[in-house]
């Protein structure tokens, strides 16, 4: 068993006679008093917002506004470390994206679209004043590919679409375009089943996609005033 220590009556005279002594004016030495401990630190502050980026829906999207610094960390207490500092700014994404008309056929694809963009990581590609290699896999009767290849901003861009026919439609079941990094790119993804039309009829219309949430990088397809018709006949 723990036994607890019993104090000693001359202790209690003792703080009757520190009390008294304060009451008819005496004063407690400073040194008496314990020594206080310093304030918690302030924490981090939280990195700056996102970069702006362009939106699906806007035909000739703008983005000047840069992400904006994050809050300053929470000040410390009495004698502790003062806050921590606010997060950098986001960059500014692209100031301008024009479309472009385009026009692409093959022997089994025909694209022509009145307004054509992409956004690859914050940039924007329109394939304007590039050379861009037109390719079609011909495939067989319910299966055929778009391919396109440019080089733009000293990046290289692609646009794949692949097509398919069940006998009555056709459609596309995936689009790709290149995420535009350096020195190696690779492909940002746009499922879903897009242009589904009547064999033998085009589709017309306007299209304005984001990219597979699982990729590690962002990404826009746009087609506006779009006319696509392909040969598949799922026969």
């Amino acid at each position: 068993m723990i036994s607890r220590m019993r104090r000693h009556p001359s202790f209690a005279l003792s703080l009757i006679a520190v009390f008294l002594g304060a009451g008819c004016g005496a004063s407690v030495p400073l040194d008496t008093e314990p020594v206080g401990s310093g304030g918690v630190s302030g924490g981090n502050g939280s990195g700056g917002a996102t970069t702006a980026t362009t939106t699906p829906l806007n035909p000739s999207p703008l983005n000047t506004a840069a992400g904006t610094g994050g809050s300053a960390g929470t000040t410390g207490g009495d004698g502790g470390v003062s806050g921590g500092m606010g997060g950098s700014a986001g960059g500014a994404a692209p100031t301008t994206c024009t479309p472009m008309a385009v026009s692409w056929q093959t022997s089994t694809v025909s694209l022509k679209a009145a307004e054509f963009w992409i956004v690859a990581d914050g940039k924007c590609y329109t394939s304007a004043s590039a050379v861009v290699s037109v390719h079609s896999d011909p495939g067989w009767s319910s299966y055929t590919t778009l391919e396109l290849i440019w080089t733009e901003k000293s990046r290289e861009m692609r646009y794949f679409i692949y097509f398919q026919s069940d006998g009555k439609t056709w459609s596309s079941n995936e689009m790709r375009t290149y995420n535009g990094q350096q020195p190696y790119s690779d492909w940002l993804f746009y499922d879903g089943n897009n242009f589904q039309s009547p064999i033998g009829q085009a589709f017309s219309g306007n299209v304005d996609l984001t990219n597979d949430p699982a990729d590690t990088l962002r990404g826009e397809l746009h087609l506006h005033g779009l006319t696509l018709s392909t040969t598949l006949t799922g026969s």
